[in-house]
């Protein structure tokens, strides 16, 4: 057995970051096949890429302290934060993401997507990503902070695809002076963090509680008897209200535009869906196994976490090879999902294969996984179910133009170029 593990082909001093760089799903696809563990560098940086779920087990939950999460801090957001100071936040919000909680959102679901639907019109031409971004928007919206932020919904969409882009390049000084040109998305930024300030100000001086996310920012204490500042509690809300409808939107374009590529597919889900919700709107009770299928099938394809990053601390092994306790981990959902061994002809968009059985934990893992799995899941995947059961029983859409549609890794999976759809409605009359 080798010292070390296998390598892609890497370039002097700079490693494999060029390659990464220039196409990041097609360098971690190429290296699959190289092992169940590949090491490679960027500039002197190692990097293990774990391609295995027993391994990835073992790094987010058997050994999750040796792999804590990259960059991970004492202060800021859920998502930012790290060890005790993260216990205590996560404490604070889950409640309002815990499944049965998350169940009561679905009337306001359901009541934005119909009032969206609405405005739409057989043989209408629409931006997929633009038109689902502002659905979802409007949605988190409503159910986290309890406001309305329609006249910000394009300044916020843009705000958005800028932030992941400069993310995406690192955050660094170079990202940076790339974005100086946008300097009003700083101003976007701000103007929307204001906002949520005096919306924290405002519910703290009348101790109106409203039962949504930001009350409970705003009213809960730890065990300290400590609670959020306002401007804590503005940018925990404004973290949570970005992600909360980013991942569903991205998700639910996938989707569409999966379904718009298969029609034998959508007809089969709209088939399901007339037979189940009939000439009534859809709820949670709904029995929808070809739905759910579909839906995990686009998650597979396009996660919303390509790529889960950590650090490694400590003296640890995987595959019997010792790993630097200076490097980092790369754990890519988007490779898991493609690997052959575990789903037969793994590029084909196949539904099926998912009525029978779901496949083992951690074979699959569209919102992460272990301790840090995304808050939000249980509310993307019922909004998901929602907003897709609304769409497809009422329309059938198809491309509008045969463009090639790219993933384009940022900080989420998003579609890099516009996808058009027609539309044609298939159900009127409720």
């Amino acid at each position: 057995m080798s010292q070390s593990p296998p390598r892609p082909p890497e370039q002097w001093l700079i490693g494999s970051y060029h390659h990464f760089q220039r196409d990041r799903l097609a360098f971690l696809q190429a290296c699959r096949p190289l092992g169940d563990l590949v090491e490679t560098h960027f500039f002197g940086q190692k990097l293990y890429l774990i391609n295995h779920p027993e391994d990835i087990r073992r790094v987010l939950v058997e050994h999750a302290d040796h792999f804590p999460k990259l960059n991970a801090r004492d202060q800021g957001g859920l998502a930012d934060l790290a060890g005790e100071a993260w216990q205590r936040r996560n404490r604070l919000i889950r409640p309002a993401f815990h499944y049965t909680r998350v169940q009561n959102y679905a009337d306001t679901m359901i009541t934005h997507t119909d009032h969206a639907l609405q405005t739409w019109h057989d043989g209408q031409t629409i931006d997929l990503h633009a038109v689902i971004h502002e659905i979802t928007m409007q949605i988190a919206a409503s159910i986290l902070l309890s406001a309305d932020l329609s006249d910000m919904g394009a300044e916020i969409a843009q705000l958005i695809a800028k932030g992941q882009a400069f993310l995406s390049r690192g955050g660094g000084i170079l990202a940076a002076l790339s974005m100086i040109g946008d300097l009003g998305q700083f101003q976007t930024y701000k103007r929307l963090r204001e906002r949520l300030i005096a919306l924290v100000r405002a519910r703290r001086i009348t101790g109106e509680d409203r039962g949504d996310l930001l009350s409970m920012l705003i009213l809960a204490h730890d065990e300290h008897g400590d609670q959020l500042t306002d401007q804590e509690a503005a940018d925990e809300a404004l973290g949570l209200f970005i992600a909360g409808h980013e991942t569903t939107a991205n998700a639910l374009t996938w989707t569409l535009y999966l379904l718009a590529e298969h029609p034998t597919i959508q007809a089969a889900l709209q088939a399901e869906l007339e037979r189940v919700i009939g000439d009534r709107l859809p709820t949670v009770n709904d029995v929808l196994p070809y739905t759910d299928a579909v839906i995990k099938e686009s998650l597979r394809l396009y996660p919303p976490a390509w790529v889960i990053m950590r650090r490694i601390r400590g003296a640890i092994s995987l595959q019997g090879y010792p790993l630097d306790s200076r490097g980092l981990i790369a754990i890519s959902p988007y490779t898991l999902h493609r690997d052959p061994r575990f789903y037969p002809d793994p590029e084909r968009f196949d539904p099926t294969r998912w009525i029978e059985s779901d496949p083992p934990r951690y074979h699959f893992l569209p919102f992460g996984g272990g301790q840090r799995i995304c808050i939000g899941r249980e509310f993307a995947l019922l909004e998901l179910r929602l907003l897709l059961s609304l769409i497809a029983h009422r329309w059938a859409w198809s491309r509008a133009e045969q463009t090639p549609i790219t993933p384009e890794p940022l900080v989420t999976l998003r579609p890099k170029q516009a996808i058009q759809l027609t539309l044609k409605i298939v159900k009127t009359g409720y």
